[in-house]
């Protein structure tokens, strides 16, 4: 645990303690969350390829599993989308640490 500015934070793993495949795989995850953020906002791949400047196929390998997304992509996600880079490569996505905490608990 480090202290920041006079509050606990829990030390998430520096980027460079990832391999490049883990950190692809993240960056994987992100695009995840934010095509779900898309989808609940009305929006489908299409769109959500559109705005990041890919084919639908590209990002439909992405959200299957069948690609990972090389620096491009991140690229992307940083200026099209404004996602923050450092957060990006040094936490997992809002949606997915929450689900994944809960699964956790349920096994406890």
């Amino acid at each position: 645990m480090q202290i920041v500015s006079g509050r606990r934070v829990s030390r998430m793993p520096a980027p460079e303690e990832l391999t490049f495949k883990q950190l692809r795989e993240r960056v994987r995850r992100w695009v995840i969350y934010f095509y779900e953020q898309t989808a609940e906002g009305g929006g489908d791949r299409k769109d959500y390829a559109e705005g990041l400047g890919f084919k639908p196929a590209t990002i439909s390998n992405l959200l299957n599993k069948n690609e990972l997304p090389g620096l491009l992509c991140f690229y992307r996600l940083h200026f099209r989308l404004g996602a923050d880079p450092l957060r990006m490569l040094r936490e997992e996505p809002p949606a997915l640490h929450e689900a994944d905490r809960r699964a956790k608990k349920r096994v406890t």
